[in-house]
């Protein structure tokens, strides 16, 4: 499975990943939040979030806030992870497990917690992990996690370990803490990009209605939040229908004029 998300693009055996936050146990059920994705990587269960940038360690309020959100993804992760493994949400849930995932003997309860971000200085990246592991105490805690297996990583770093096999350069104001568009600056280029997305969507769900999510955005270099907003604007404009649930259902494309 292919992926991009914030602006970093991601390469694992469909095998050996779990997408968690596009899981329906996430989605539908309303303020429950989750990592990206839990993937095994050598022989350990990686739970990753990926993120555009990051507050600095120096602006106490927003940091504080951004690692409690963090702190909160990361400890639903685990425990949804741990539930559905566990057939606690029932059969169909286990079953969206991949293979690997649902066999792996865990009874050693060897996790590893990656925060992945784009766009920081790596002088940033020691005090920010500090942070997250004194965060995470208790979590880390109940789950038997080393602080070694706790990390924070910006993109140069997470690509040196293979978290990551790429990333898309842009910059990065050091004060927010979340970047949703490509630095195009022209309205009208940025619209006719839109439309090129849009009909690349178009086409590739022609070609297979299953596809994914996930694996539009990696076919496209964007975000997995850029393909959600192209869907809703392509499902406004009654150009596509969803047949079918999240899981096993399809896309269907239907055959009308844009201008009607």
């Amino acid at each position: 499975m292919e992926f991009v998300e914030s602006f970093m693009r991601f390469v694992f055996s469909d095998e050996d990943v779990f997408i968690i936050e596009n899981d329906p146990l996430v989605k539908e059920t309303e303020g429950v939040k989750s990592c990206e994705c839990v993937v095994l990587i050598n022989e350990k269960v990686a739970l990753i979030e990926a993120k555009s940038s990051s507050p600095k360690p120096d602006n106490k309020e927003n940091f504080d806030t951004f690692i409690e959100d963090i702190k909160e993804k990361f400890a639903t992760s685990l425990c949804l992870f741990s539930e559905i493994r566990g057939k606690q949400h029932g059969q169909e849930a286990f079953e969206r497990l991949p293979i690997r995932l649902q066999k792996y003997d865990l009874s050693d309860e060897q996790y590893g917690i990656y925060l992945i971000i784009h766009g920081n200085d790596e002088s940033w990246m020691g005090g920010l992990q500090d942070a997250l592991r004194e965060a995470l105490r208790d979590v880390i805690e109940q789950w038997n996690i080393d602080d070694v297996n706790v990390k924070a990583l910006n993109h140069t770093m997470a690509k040196e370990l293979k978290l990551i096999v790429d990333y898309i350069p842009m910059d990065v104001h050091p004060d927010e803490t979340e970047h949703e568009s490509s630095n195009v600056t022209d309205k009208k280029q940025e619209n006719e990009s839109s439309e090129k997305s849009s009909e690349k969507v178009l086409g590739l769900m022609k070609e297979n209605p299953e596809i994914a999510i996930q694996e539009l955005a990696g076919k496209l270099s964007i975000t997995t939040r850029g393909v959600e907003k192209i869907i809703a604007k392509l499902k406004s404009q009654g150009l596509i229908t969803r047949i079918g649930p999240d899981k096993g259902g399809r896309w269907q494309v239907n055959e009308i004029e844009k201008g009607k």
